[in-house]
């Protein structure tokens, strides 16, 4: 209320205060790695998400660098990673590995409203309905095969392997990864496993769980709601931006040059049918407008004709897409 801005940052998590053209000062450290997200109740109380202790603190009005903070909630999961308030106020925390989403009433005193799996919870909204959606982020599990001795002859090495082993590809928000080293390269194939990539999901007022939006391959970073109705989802994969409304019913609206994931999405304060998109690796800051563009730029890979030629009609095939499109399959 004050105009001041609250910043967290990981790791070695601090909560750092701004005013307004002042100098930044640190407000809450509370020892633990990672300060995952920061939010206001209406009472002006802030709660601070933290890694790796898995703790929610609850900071009031009156707190001052230095003084003692409460511990509002704490779980057996070691990551703390989105909140968000329900329409009655209850404050609402999506904790993962082996995720969960709370609905937190009191002090200590919470209810487990989906137990989806996965990695994490990547992002989480309360509905004025009482529905509450979330995403659950999942890394994919690659199993890598080598080759036979027979199908070496015919076989082109894309990287280094072990044979019948497994790593898991793409990045999570929680910084952890997973490696595989090598000692010899070998002509390798790999094939998806495991379970969804990720799914945007709802638990409706009578605390049924159902899949909105999911697409293999595609790990859904961030989301939020469209004056129309539908959702905007952020991706991991080339900073893809999808529109849904339901699982049938989904675009592919734009990609964000150079960029691998979309971290965070913010409705435009002069247009709430606009959006900023946050961007990771690199980092950048884009704004989608709420229209269509007039015109765009269709990129796709050279054809070498081997001789002279005059080229003709082009046309685009879009339905069945090629096999090495990123969304075949999907």
């Amino acid at each position: 209320a004050k105009g001041n801005l609250y910043v967290g940052t990981s790791p070695n998590g601090y909560v750092y205060r701004i005013p307004p053209g002042g100098v930044p000062e640190i407000y809450f450290h509370p020892g633990d790695t990672y300060i995952w997200d920061l939010k206001f109740d209406a009472k002006g109380n802030l709660y601070v998400a933290t890694g790796a202790k898995g703790r929610i603190y609850r900071l009031p009005p009156d707190y001052k660098p230095g003084d003692t903070a409460e511990v509002y909630f704490e779980t057996d999961r070691t990551q703390i990673l989105c909140l968000a308030f329900d329409a009655d106020g209850n404050l609402l925390a999506g904790a993962g590995p082996k995720s969960l989403v709370y609905r937190i009433t009191a002090k200590d005193k919470a209810l487990v409203l989906a137990s989806p799996g996965g990695e994490e919870i990547s992002g989480i909204q309360a509905a004025p309905d009482g529905t509450v959606y979330f995403s659950t982020f999942n890394k994919p599990t690659t199993t890598i095969t080598t080759a036979s001795s027979s199908d070496k002859s015919s076989s082109s090495s894309s990287g280094n392997s072990t044979a019948s082993s497994s790593s898991s590809s793409g990045s999570s928000s929680s910084g952890s990864s997973d490696d595989s080293d090598s000692s010899s390269p070998s002509p390798v194939s790999t094939s998806a496993s495991g379970p969804r990539y990720s799914q945007f999901q709802r638990v409706n007022a009578s605390g049924v769980v159902e899949t909105v939006w999911s697409l293999p391959r595609v790990g859904v970073y961030s989301f939020r709601s469209l004056p129309n109705g539908s959702w905007l989802l952020g991706s991991d994969q080339h900073g893809r931006l999808f529109t849904a409304t339901d699982a049938q019913d989904w675009d592919l609206v734009q990609e964000t040059p150079d960029s691998s994931e979309v971290s965070f999405l913010l409705a435009d304060p002069k247009d709430p049918a606009a959006t900023y998109v946050f961007s990771s690796n690199p980092a950048q800051i884009f704004h989608l407008g709420a229209k269509p563009a007039d015109k765009g730029v269709y990129v796709c890979s050279p054809f070498d004709a081997a001789q002279p030629a005059r080229w003709g009609t082009l046309r685009a095939l879009a339905v069945p897409p090629m096999p090495t499109h990123p969304l075949a399959g999907a």
